[in-house]
């Protein structure tokens, strides 16, 4: 596709679609073609009116129109579209460390390597420093049950706080301002839980959303799921299951959990708590390795094999599709559309209604972001291959 024919990179060029709003405007008005591609968006991604380019941009992570890819000394970010042939770098802290952690938020990059955390603020077209923090090594006076995590920290941010936990000594939460970096509170698991035993919990995984942080560990026999309240600074809900949970979703009305002690096992349990009545609503089977998907109207989205399954969790609703071959990943597009990745093609599902929409590229996938305006697909040469070659950019804006 040429530059000039494209509409991705050309806002003049209009669809043919119009209505009698866009009609009072006049035929080359730049705004028109902006007006006409907002108002259509969503129809066309159902019709599958977009534009494909194909770029030589790496990328690890996208979103809000950055796309950040980890390079041995540093991060590159690319700016979707302003800036896509322009690239701007964020030095590492250490040249040769690992980067843990990448966490993106309304227009604000932040990063973790090793007991270092880094904020950085997109400006227009640049990206300004806003804080560093270097974690000092807290120690429990119980004898800490060390993680065996890959990471030095976990990090999660939310509208109200950045979370770090010490991997090293996981008892020790730490919750900072996320756009200033000031710490506002340091909480010990351990002691605010009134855990009476001469060790600290085992951690498994955690889970923010707004002011609510989901902590699931390990006491004695007991595997536990407990809920935080930043706001209160006080713990509420707390749920025992059968099995040690791996991952957590939330959303405000449900809370869902991986559970599994089978390392090698590809199926899990997976156990969903309404936040209100505190009572478990649902059981399923699922695939360990592919993403849990709350709605918004209290569906549930979960897959196992070639089967893409829709629960209610207030209403009798099921529904299911069949994707014929292995999926890799999947998100929501618009509330009610589903962006499906199989690893060597990508599908739009009307997961209301069990229709597919449309089918997007053949590649060597291997991995797949999206927003409401386009898809950033990262390409390796090979199938099941990780190590990302390039981008395509397909846009519906």
């Amino acid at each position: 596709l040429r530059k000039e024919d494209s509409l991705f990179l050309n806002p003049t060029k209009m669809y043919k679609t119009t209505d009698s709003i866009s009609n009072r405007l006049t035929a080359t008005c730049h705004w028109r073609s902006h007006y006409n591609r907002y108002m259509y968006v969503k129809r066309n991604w159902k019709r599958g009116h977009y534009t494909m380019l194909r770029t030589k941009v790496k990328t690890s992570h996208y979103k809000e129109g950055m796309l950040i890819n980890i390079e041995d000394a540093r991060l590159s970010v690319h700016l979707v579209p302003e800036s896509l042939e322009k690239q701007f770098y964020i030095e590492k802290k250490d040249r040769f460390g690992m980067v843990d952690n990448v966490l993106l938020k309304d227009g604000h990059i932040i990063y973790t390597q090793g007991r270092y955390v880094a904020c950085f603020k997109r400006d227009g077209n640049i990206f300004n420093p806003l804080y560093e923090l270097e974690l000092e090594r807290n120690s429990c006076e119980y004898q800490p049950a060390r993680n065996h995590a890959d990471k030095t920290l976990t990090a999660a941010v939310t509208d109200k706080f950045l979370l770090i936990q010490d991997n090293q000594n996981p008892c020790y939460f730490r919750f900072y301002h996320w756009t200033k970096g000031t710490l506002e509170r340091e909480l010990s698991v351990h002691k605010s839980l009134s855990l009476v035993r001469s060790s600290c919990p085992e951690f498994s995984c955690i889970e923010a959303l707004g002011d609510k942080v989901y902590v699931s560990y390990t006491v004695g026999n007991k595997n536990l799921i407990s809920q935080y309240n930043f706001t209160t600074g006080k713990w509420g809900l707390t749920f025992e299951t059968h099995l040690r949970a791996f991952e957590l979703v939330s959303s405000n009305n449900f809370l869902c959990a991986k559970l599994s002690d089978i390392a090698f096992e590809k199926s899990c349990e997976l156990t969903v708590w309404s936040l209100h009545t505190k009572l478990e609503v649902a059981l399923f089977c699922t695939n360990k390795n592919l993403p849990v998907i709350l709605t918004q109207d209290g569906k549930i989205i979960f897959t196992e094999h070639e089967t893409i399954y829709v629960r209610g969790l207030v209403t009798s609703f099921e529904l299911e599709m069949n994707v014929s071959t292995r999926l890799e990943n999947m998100c929501l597009v618009w509330d009610k559309m589903l962006l499906v990745n199989l690893g060597s093609a990508i599908q739009l599902w009307d997961w209301v209604n069990g229709v597919r929409l449309q089918t997007f590229l053949r590649d060597a996938i291997s991995n797949v972001w999206a927003d409401d305006k386009l898809i950033v697909v990262s390409i390796s040469r090979f199938i099941n291959s990780y190590s990302p070659a390039g981008a395509y950019i397909i846009a519906f804006w």
